[in-house]
């Protein structure tokens, strides 16, 4: 047998197909952690969001298929929140542009991609969406 070739012998005719697949390995969570719902998760990004901008009523849009990731827009900006699924996680935003890149980076540099491009603080938040914050 041949095991390499899925039992035939090689000739010059035969042709192997090869079939790659993709696995995905996670370790479960440990037993105390436990998620929010989708409400709870939203509410804490949303206030976090107030403590970035401020008291102003800031919408956002959370999408139906990836429910923990929502767009609003700051000065003309668009900003991207993804609400924190447990208490291990906290909010993250990012603008629409570094959103794409992080999304299409390869998995080893996506973590690096959300430090550098997170939006954690006023000064960051003036910093890529213009002076005067305010929402539309």
């Amino acid at each position: 047998m041949y095991p390499w070739t899925g039992g035939e012998r090689l000739n010059e005719r035969t042709q192997v197909a090869r079939t790659e697949t993709n696995m995905t390995i996670t370790a479960p969570l440990p037993e105390h952690i436990e998620c929010h719902s989708d409400e709870d998760a939203h509410a804490a990004a949303r206030c976090f969001l107030a403590r970035l901008i401020g008291p102003q009523d800031t919408a956002v849009r959370w999408d139906p298929t990836y429910h923990l990731q929502g767009h609003t827009f700051v000065n003309g900006r668009e900003l991207v929140v993804i609400a924190p699924r447990d208490d291990r996680h906290g909010t993250v935003v990012v603008t629409g542009e570094d959103w794409d890149e992080i999304h299409r980076a390869p998995p080893m540099q996506r973590q690096a991609l959300l430090g550098s491009c997170s939006i954690a603080s006023g000064r960051r938040l003036r910093t890529v969406t213009g002076q005067g914050v305010r929402s539309r």
